[in-house]
């Protein structure tokens, strides 16, 4: 596949060399359970699950988005050839600050702006603070992932609206 034309995409040194490696993508798979850039994205096949580990710190994994055995196969394929889930929970203190820092950012300037900080207005602010991130997926270190923990923790950490609602 190194030489396929819908295989060619820049990656990274990090992703390449030193995760990829030398790990053949269809030693375990065929071709219909690999993602071709290009021909078939993996986003929308995947999701990410986010775990708390009680602790204050998280964990993620890549998550089949649909039942689809083919999918599924896809995405632990995926995962295991650039070990994003292991790679990504080691980062996961790392990523989550960048998400509330961004929020934080984002909430600042519009209390600086005039506008009234509460509880309530928060999960808005950091829906707006997600989409604002999206513009900088692929330029950014882990701002996907910041995105999509920060959209996680609208939803599961409540404690984090009433910490950005002080901001």
């Amino acid at each position: 596949m190194s030489v396929h034309p819908a295989n060619l995409l820049p990656l990274c040194k990090v992703c390449n060399s030193d995760i990829k490696g030398e790990k053949d993508p269809l030693a375990h798979a065929t071709i219909t359970d690999t993602f071709i850039p290009y021909r078939r994205f993996a986003r929308p096949e995947m999701r990410l699950a986010f775990q708390d580990d009680g602790q204050g710190g998280y964990s993620v994994s890549l998550q089949p988005a649909n039942d689809d055995p083919v999918s599924t196969s896809r995405v632990r394929n995926f995962d295991e050839l650039f070990e994003l889930s292991r790679r990504w929970s080691r980062a996961m203190g790392e990523i989550s600050e960048i998400a509330v820092n961004r929020a934080r950012e984002y909430i600042e300037a519009r209390r600086d702006g005039g506008w009234d900080i509460d509880v309530q207005n928060i999960p808005a602010m950091i829906d707006t603070t997600c989409v604002r991130m999206e513009r900088n997926w692929g330029n950014e270190s882990y701002e996907y992932i910041a995105t999509e923990w920060l959209r996680w923790a609208n939803i599961h950490k409540p404690a984090l609206l009433q910490m950005l609602a002080t901001v």
